[in-house]
């Protein structure tokens, strides 16, 4: 049958394919039409996405308004198992606060959300990108997480994209589609249609944004699961810094090792007859950040070892901060606390530690940012997977 509705979303799919793979190894699936809509409403908000022919679909009000629709139970030789998630929900609700006033509110949520769960290594996330109907504004994520979904226990890594718009009451309403990495065309081609579908209170939503093009430029799948089994799970972007905001400069050098990096803005570097110490210290002496190099200890095993043997230390992960084999312990005595990190340096054997103490956490974050500085032998120190031990000593 001659069906020019199906024939223009084969178009659409075969479009984006031909973008994602110019070497035309075109997707598996063939993409089928829409043969109806799934409807989510609350209050007087109603958000519909079109629904594959063929495809199962549920929707519950209770207790807030969540649907799904997926072709897995009939699935046909040659198709990829696809489930797609609707739901709203208050924003006070989500797991992840955010800024309900942000020029883009949805943007700002998958930016805390790729850091929080980035940061204790859930999943890997792309840098989300923004959309734009309007005054409607719209964010979209691709990202691998741990794979918890039955509907996929075959498979070792599952993609997800992710669309999120703010909606009349503070509601977040958001789509997630999921489907096995190795499938990743299919998911996107899949999403690339289905977004083409959206309606808020009846009316389509009609991007300025090219959406095809958009999911061409997130990070490749094959990507995000390398960096979801090495821990690397921040996207480039999460964490930023500007090099205007950093006070005095702070080195050492330990035989063939030099480690750079600046003071806080508006910290004082103090004084040290010892060369291989220097300290940075708030104006009132309220919190200080040190930095000393030394030889391993003749009884050496590890750093984790080295860190449990220091008295001040209540909890310890081991981590790789970048190439450098650490340890971070969380410091917690009646006067301060703070973090200790210990890292083995490249060259004859040395340690780097790393002392942050502070009488209460007003500079927590400084002490973070602190971190995304530091410089070893002229090379920054990649900084995920240290946010993710600092969490860790936190929980």
């Amino acid at each position: 049958m001659n069906d020019p509705f199906r024939k223009g979303y084969r178009v659409a799919a075969l479009f984006i394919v031909l973008w994602l793979l110019p070497s035309a190894v075109l997707a598996q699936m063939e993409i089928p039409p829409i043969a109806g809509e799934m409807i989510l409403r609350s209050g007087s908000t109603e958000f519909s996405l079109g629904v594959p022919e063929g495809w199962e679909q549920s929707v519950t009000e209770s207790p807030t308004p969540y649907g799904i629709m997926t072709n897995i139970s009939e699935l046909q030789p040659g198709e990829t198992p696809i489930q797609i998630q609707m739901i709203l929900r208050p924003a006070d609700q989500l797991e992840i606060q955010f800024d309900t006033e942000a020029l883009n509110p949805a943007l700002d949520y998958y930016e805390k959300y790729a850091s929080f769960r980035g940061l204790k290594q859930e999943g890997a996330y792309a840098d989300p990108v923004a959309l734009r109907d309007g005054s409607q504004r719209a964010a979209l994520m691709l990202y691998i997480e741990q794979n918890t979904n039955p509907r996929f226990e075959q498979y070792e890594h599952v993609l997800s994209l992710s669309f999120a718009t703010l909606v009349e009451g503070d509601e977040l309403a958001i789509i997630l589609f999921e489907a096995p990495a190795e499938n990743w065309i299919d998911l996107l081609a899949m999403g690339n249609m289905l977004l083409g579908t959206l309606k808020l209170n009846e009316q389509p939503l009609e991007f300025e944004e090219n959406i095809a093009q958009l999911l061409v430029s997130f990070e490749p799948a094959d990507s995000l699961v390398e960096r979801f089994e090495a821990g690397t799970t921040l996207p480039a972007g999460a964490l930023t810094f500007d090099p205007v905001e950093v006070g005095e400069p702070m080195g050492l050098r330990f035989i063939q090792n030099g480690i750079t990096t600046s003071a806080p803005p508006d910290w004082v570097v103090l004084e040290d007859e010892d060369v291989l110490v220097v300290t940075a210290q708030t104006p009132d002496g309220s919190a200080t950040i040190s930095m000393r190099v030394s030889l391993l200890p003749a009884n050496y095993v590890s750093v984790l070892d080295l860190l449990n043997q220091q008295e001040e230390i209540s909890k310890t992960v081991l981590f790789s901060w970048d190439t450098l084999l650490a340890a971070a312990g969380k410091i917690e005595t009646e006067e301060s606390s703070g973090a200790l990190i210990v890292a083995e340096l490249p060259f004859n054997g040395g340690l780097l530690w790393v002392r942050y103490e502070a009488a209460d956490d007003t500079y927590d974050q400084v002490w973070l940012d602190f971190l995304t500085r530091i410089r070893v032998n002229d090379k920054t120190l990649v900084f995920d997977n240290v946010w993710g031990a600092m969490f860790q000593l936190e929980e």
